[in-house]
């Protein structure tokens, strides 16, 4: 048990003093190695939200493309009735005529 405390003890003297007798700054060699250990991580958490964004987008044009379909729909069953109105025209301008021409 004193062993394990003693070399516990030893590294915490060791990391809160710098170093024994180095002048090297340990805390701050480790917060930079961690600094530049997470980079990647940024990174992949920038990607992360580009592709979130993306993805939003892309769902925001599929809603609107289907709304565009189905505005696309109506106006081709209103064209279709309309030809077919179209199509009476002639007939009902030749039963008018009559009925002018009969009265």
């Amino acid at each position: 048990m004193g062993i394990a405390n003693t070399g516990t003890s030893a590294l915490s003297n060791l990391l809160s003093n710098g170093g024994i007798g180095t002048g090297l700054n340990v805390q701050q060699l480790v917060s930079q190695q961690l600094q530049a250990d997470s980079g990647p991580l940024v990174l992949l958490q920038n990607e992360q939200t580009q592709f979130s964004a993306q993805t939003s987008a892309l769902n925001t044009l599929s809603a609107d493309l289907l709304t565009l379909q189905g505005t696309v729909q109506s106006l081709t069953s209103l064209y279709s009735q309309v030809n077919v109105i179209l199509e009476q025209l002639p007939a009902l301008q030749q039963q008018i005529s009559q009925q002018l021409a009969g009265a």
